[in-house]
């Protein structure tokens, strides 16, 4: 009769031992089930917000009027246009300008000649 309450004792623990692991991995298989699904969340919050976005531009008035003027006249915004006015300081600015991108034109090519090292890398025959 020992033995029969013991082996039950026994087969008890066991049972409520596997019964722990068991729940353990099945946590963390659930865990990280929500894991993968928290960054397809995240993926879809992220394109939603793009798509939102992309939909407000293109309602936009400008973005409306550019397209129908395209379509119907063929005319294309074109890029704003600088007018430069001439006078004396300001060409004496230019030609200084010009001078001085000139001479850090000189100074560019100089460092790339000294750092791309053409004639020591080519394989000669």
């Amino acid at each position: 009769m020992k033995i029969i309450k013991f082996l039950f004792v026994i087969f008890i623990l066991v049972a409520s031992a596997l019964l722990y692991v068991w729940q353990s991995i099945h946590q963390i298989e659930l865990s990280y089930q929500i894991l993968q699904r928290e960054k397809i969340i995240n993926n879809l919050v992220d394109q939603n917000r793009i798509l939102k976005y992309n939909v407000a531009q293109l309602k936009s008035p400008s973005y409306l009027e550019r397209k129908v003027l395209a379509k119907h006249t063929g005319l294309k915004y074109t890029k704003p246009i600088v007018i430069i006015s001439e006078s004396k300081k300001e060409n004496l600015l230019s030609s200084e300008f010009t001078k001085t991108t000139f001479f850090w034109h000189k100074v560019n090519r100089l460092i790339s000649r000294i750092f791309s090292g053409r004639s020591e890398a080519e394989a000669k025959p």
